[in-house]
């Protein structure tokens, strides 16, 4: 494939908060450090030391155990597990919830931009080691975000009545899913690979989140991937006393909501402070835990708790404790020993709300880093583009500023130039007028502004003529932004892995690894060749 690169704040997609952190320009109250060289990264690594690994390890080599995986070699995994113990071993890490899968097309994005810069930092900095790792959301108990699947253009839903968090669900019901889509996949040889994959490991394991390590390692398993389920008792030991310290003295609602404040009028938070950060797993459900006129309980009212027997319980059953969206990376960091944390906008956006609450909690903030972003052409897209004389960054332009440049570009009349044309003989004869005495130059201004007016609708005219003129390339146009940005979001928010896994095997996979972006945030564009 070919390979083209536009900056992010040419393709319009990004916040003012993103955009300023890849440009190494946030506006911020709280002491933010960019890691944009190697030596920024050896300094952060002197400073987060070597934290002792060897409960980690442990639940690590339990999990695995306990996991049916398919013709997958273990031996680069398992030696990555190993090496968490030692001195000079470090993890990157990125997370996401369990899409059924592996969809959509993002998801492959966190994990490749991942393995690509574990090997960027072995190759670079050989007295460390580096292990990429993929945190799963097994807590997670929104089911409706993770429970579709689109392949090509159509939904395959998960249809199952879930009340457990997501992790805990038996693996088998997503066999149904399996059956829908089996035609599709016994049309290819990798289709082929893909169901048996998917058979065994929604057959060999009973529950998701076993089901989903295996997938992973299926897939990621030769390039070291390990694989972390925080949900278990021994880890959720480690965060005891943060849970009591946030049923005593609410400090994420605190830190949160300080540097909200810091950075009010500059830049929108991504998630709202909340009061209630924390939720209760018992009885195969997840419900959060309410402080409400001195009493803890759960939102269904279920569970009661004075202050005294809540932290007792925390004491004595800290697994039956979830964090929420924002204290997750601070529970994440308590058990890893994370060197760099990779995430997508939304999450670097809320990550970087936590700030001041990772000050306050004496835990060093992890190295940020955006994730790789892909749009991926096949041919006819590509000769579309060509055809309809389209820029790289025309691609990500809307569709009426990309239709009236194609029609302007067809047609003989330019209305664009012909205003700049009129603008100037304007400006010359106000400036003229300007030179008269006493002139009521407010005259000009009414004039001008009737001008303008006029003209914009001159151009509209000119534009649905020329739509109606050239309305085959409109409907090439539409047919492209449906393959790029289908219902108005990218198409990797969309879009599973799959089709593109039935074309190329896992060398896709091997291809977005080698092309994705290290410490270089540009949009990348693979374009397949002819």
């Amino acid at each position: 494939m070919k390979k083209k690169q536009i900056s992010f704040n040419e393709t319009g997609l990004f916040s003012k908060l993103i955009c300023d952190f890849i440009n190494s320009d946030l506006k911020l109250n709280s002491p933010f450090q960019y890691y944009n060289r190697l030596n920024d990264i050896k300094d952060h690594i002197k400073k987060q030391g070597k934290k002792d690994n060897t409960l980690l390890v442990s639940v690590l080599k339990e999990q695995y155990k306990n996991t049916c995986f398919f013709q997958a070699d273990l031996s680069l995994v398992e030696s990555n597990i190993n090496n968490l113990n030692k001195d000079n071993t470090y993890t990157i890490t990125t997370g996401h919830q369990l899409n059924i899968f592996l969809g959509p097309l993002f998801l492959i994005y966190k994990i490749v931009s991942v393995i690509s810069h574990t090997y960027y930092l072995n190759k670079n900095i050989p007295n460390c080691h580096f292990v990429p790792c993929f945190w799963m959301a097994t807590e997670d108990h929104d089911f409706d975000e993770i429970s579709d699947l689109n392949l090509y253009n159509k939904n395959y839903t998960w249809d199952l009545d879930k009340l457990d968090v997501v992790g805990n669900l038996h693996s088998e019901s997503i066999l149904n899913v399996l059956s829908d889509i089996k035609d599709i996949l016994c049309d290819t040889k990798n289709g082929v690979e893909l169901l048996n994959i998917y058979q065994h490991i929604s057959t060999g394991n009973k529950i998701y989140a076993d089901a989903m390590r295996g997938l992973l390692t299926s897939f990621f398993g030769n390039y070291g991937l390990v694989i972390v389920d925080g949900n278990h008792p021994k880890l959720k030991q480690i965060f005891i006393d943060d849970f009591k310290e946030e049923i005593c003295s609410h400090f994420v609602y605190n830190t949160v909501s300080q540097h909200n404040d810091s950075v009010k009028g500059i830049y929108k938070p991504q998630i709202n402070a909340m009061k209630d950060n924390i939720f209760y797993l018992r009885d195969t459900k997840r419900r959060k835990i309410y402080f409400k006129e001195n009493c803890f309980s759960t939102s269904d009212k279920d569970f009661k708790w004075s202050k005294k027997d809540l932290l007792n319980e925390v004491s004595k059953y800290p697994e039956r404790f979830s964090p929420n969206v924002f204290l997750r990376p601070l529970y994440q960091e308590r058990i890893m020993n994370n060197i760099m944390y990779i995430g997508g906008p939304s999450e670097v956006s809320y990550w970087i709300q936590l700030l001041v609450m990772f000050k306050h909690r004496k835990q060093l903030f992890p190295i940020l880093v955006l994730r790789s972003h892909f749009v991926i052409l096949s041919k006819k897209t590509r000769q579309l583009q060509v055809k309809l004389g389209l820029s790289d960054a025309d691609l990500f332009l809307d569709y009426d500023k990309q239709i009236k440049g194609i029609c302007n570009a067809k047609s003989s009349v330019n209305t664009k130039q012909f205003c700049q044309d009129l603008n100037k003989v304007l400006l010359k004869f106000e400036k003229d007028l300007h030179a008269v005495d006493n002139f009521p130059t407010h005259a000009f201004d009414v004039f001008y502004k009737r001008f303008q007016n006029e003209l914009k609708r001159l151009d509209s005219k000119v534009l649905k003529f020329n739509k109606e003129k050239y309305s085959n390339f409109s409907n090439k146009l539409l047919e492209l932004n449906k393959k790029i940005f289908p219902n108005n979001v990218p198409h990797e928010r969309i879009m599973s892995f799959i089709p593109y896994y039935l074309k190329y095997g896992s060398c896709f996979f091997d291809l977005l690894i080698r092309e994705s972006s290290i410490f270089d945030n540009k949009y990348i564009i693979l374009k397949e060749e002819e």
